[in-house]
């Protein structure tokens, strides 16, 4: 079935859904893997073809959710202005055969399996919330009669062989039994909506916060750092701050701090992008960078025992970025893609308006973060090395 739809929207987007098995059946953990082969990631299959080499969208995703009497398997892909939906369509079908063909490989299961034996642990850091403790019981208990199945699930995900991901890959998802969604953007000129009358939520009594014990020491080199300690799971999360941000942008370069962040994990003297998601994900650790108004920042998550590896890589990131012009250019086209989706979130739109009028247009509080459309596109890969 296809379904045809106009909405408020900046960038076209196509779903392509199937009917699959339901929670806990068999088919589910290897169709979990493939979904995460194929579109979950820079390293995801889909990723690297649509978002990098063909540069027909700006993102990719692949899900599979499974309820208690079914599931479903979502491609979710948004185009990049002025790309044609059939045209990513037919890329996607290429994939789901080549994949239905070929299976993942050795290194795409073994990442897999990595990822989730930290997304276990994850979860067993939090005691409520989607896959907290209390849902992961509940769930057990609600599906299984049982919630003791904690290590049974993890087991189940484990186990997994190539051969079952193309199996049931196969059966289910490489077939002409889907829902088929293309939104594109409206063009009518219809009306805005009025505003609504809002009126503001009482507040609770307010929650008493007891803070951790903090530990602080100066190393030799001039560097801070400051520790908080758990010790009831093997997990370690870091963050480097360094004091340069937005704050010192004009409207001229507004972005840029942003920019250069995102451009420390795009390459580096001895590892490229797709290497150092491929390094990190095989020992199911993580990376991200960003700039803020304040500040830049590198923060890794990663098991206790993969620990010197990751931290070898946030080094490699912050302290060698070679600044390809390729992975440049894709991240300024990402940055303008991103600014135009904005404009459709009251939420965006709302905050950028306040923060506005509260210290203006001129001031480096008033300019977004990210920047503007004519900023991101004014940005040179100069100018980043010279903010590095």
């Amino acid at each position: 079935k296809i379904v045809r739809a106009k909405d408020r929207v900046p960038q076209s987007r196509l779903y392509l859904i199937y009917p699959v098995p339901n929670a806990y059946a068999p088919e589910e953990a290897p169709l979990d893997v493939a979904a995460a082969v194929l579109g979950q990631g820079k390293t995801s299959w889909l990723y690297k073809k649509l978002v990098r080499e063909l540069e027909l969208a700006s993102d990719v995703s692949a899900r599979n959710s499974s309820s208690e009497i079914s599931g479903e398997f979502t491609f979710t892909i948004t185009a990049r202005p002025g790309k044609n939906l059939a045209d990513i369509k037919t890329v996607v079908d290429e994939q789901i055969a080549l994949f239905a063909k070929t299976g993942p490989s050795k290194d795409d299961l073994q990442r897999e399996k990595s990822k989730t034996e930290v997304q276990f642990i994850n979860s067993l850091e939090r005691i409520g919330g989607f896959g907290g403790v209390a849902d992961r019981l509940g769930g057990y208990n609600t599906f299984l009669g049982t919630p003791d199945y904690f290590q049974k699930d993890f087991d189940r995900y484990a186990a997994v062989t190539a051969e079952q991901v193309t199996r049931e890959f196969t059966k289910w998802v490489a077939t002409r039994h889907r829902l088929e969604i293309n939104i594109e953007p409206e063009t009518s000129g219809r009306p805005d909506a009025k505003e609504f009358e809002r009126v503001a939520p009482s507040m609770n009594a307010p929650i008493v916060f007891n803070a951790p014990k903090v530990v602080t020491k100066t190393l030799a080199n001039g560097l801070q750092v400051i520790v908080t300690e758990r010790h009831d799971l093997p997990l370690v999360s870091a963050t480097l701050m360094i004091k340069s941000g937005n704050l010192l942008e004009t409207s001229g370069n507004a972005g840029e701090s942003s920019m250069t962040a995102a451009m420390l994990d795009e390459g580096t003297a001895k590892r490229s992008a797709l290497q150092i998601k491929d390094d990190l994900d095989k020992v199911g650790s993580s990376l991200s960078t960003g700039g803020s108004k304040s500040g830049s920042s590198a923060s890794i998550s990663s098991l206790k025992k993969h620990l010197d590896p990751t931290f070898e890589i946030l080094s490699d990131v912050v302290l060698h970025p070679s600044f390809p012009a390729d992975e440049f250019d894709r991240q300024k086209k990402q940055a303008v893609d991103g600014i135009a989706r904005q404009k459709s979130s009251p939420a965006s739109v709302a905050s950028q308006v306040f923060n506005k009028m509260l210290f203006g247009a001129s001031h480096p509080l008033g300019i977004p973060g990210g920047g503007t459309e004519a900023s991101v596109k004014g940005l040179t890969l100069d100018g980043i090395r010279k903010n590095y």
